[in-house]
């Protein structure tokens, strides 16, 4: 899901055609909603991608949906869920993580870690990966 994300920004910002800038690269950008947060300079935490997946052990999946149920899962100290996405079928989901505190997230995984196995990913927004592909891969006039 996230590789492909990734994938099509890459794409948009490769292919395009000679002599057009890449769609996200710098603040030349025509669109200002892509350039806001560079023109901003704003400071804001980084993110996370927690994958996890129940394990697969015999009554597992029962006892972490009691558990999920009865607690609502939530994060401790400051770190703010952006969103909690589960994948139908999959017995697998995501939770995207704003925080400056990787004890949370570590905190949180080792919670259910009798449960869910997990797969911890930092991870940027279009805006961010858009800026450092038309960085890389921009033509000499927008990098």
């Amino acid at each position: 899901m996230f590789q492909n994300l990734i994938a099509n920004v890459l794409y948009k910002a490769i292919k395009t055609p000679k002599n057009t800038p890449p769609r996200f690269a710098c603040a030349h950008n025509s669109n200002p909603k892509l350039n806001a947060p560079h023109q901003k300079h704003s400071k804001k935490m980084p993110l996370y991608c927690m994958e996890w997946k129940f394990k697969s052990l015999a009554g597992t999946t029962k006892a972490a949906v009691d558990k999920f149920l009865s607690t609502g899962a939530p994060l401790g100290g400051t770190d703010k869920m952006i969103g909690r996405y589960h994948g139908p079928g999959s017995q697998k989901g995501w939770i995207i993580v704003e925080t400056d505190n990787l004890h949370g997230l570590y905190e949180h995984a080792s919670e259910w870690s009798e449960l869910l196995e997990w797969n911890i990913t930092p991870v940027l927004t279009d805006q961010e990966a858009g800026m450092i592909c038309g960085k890389v891969w921009g033509t000499e006039e927008t990098k």
